[in-house]
């Protein structure tokens, strides 16, 4: 299930909820109905995170693509790596949070 189809989910389900204030045995679906879509914003948030390492990581291979006849020093291209993975082991906690 894709995050987008997690939003259509959500739409669907929000039409037929019941009321909660009827005592019915359905008690606490409009509360999970509000959990599956704070899972839903939770995780495009993390899409987004994602994209903008995604476009980072691009940069930074056509920087080395365009920089084949200087020599790269490790200390550079690890300050160049560094916040590029922490920004992604931040982002994998955030799915590890959701699934």
């Amino acid at each position: 299930m894709t995050a987008v189809s997690l939003k259509l989910l959500h739409d669907e389900l929000i039409q037929v909820a019941p009321d909660d204030r009827q005592h019915c045995p359905n008690a606490g679906y409009r509360h999970r109905l509000e959990e599956l879509r704070e899972t839903h914003q939770h995780l495009n948030r993390v899409i987004g995170e994602l994209r903008d390492i995604a476009s980072a990581l691009d940069l930074l291979l056509q920087l080395l693509n365009t920089a084949e006849s200087q020599p790269i020093y490790a200390d550079l291209l690890r300050c160049l790596l560094s916040p590029l993975h922490e920004k992604m082991k931040q982002s994998l906690s955030g799915l590890d949070e959701v699934v």
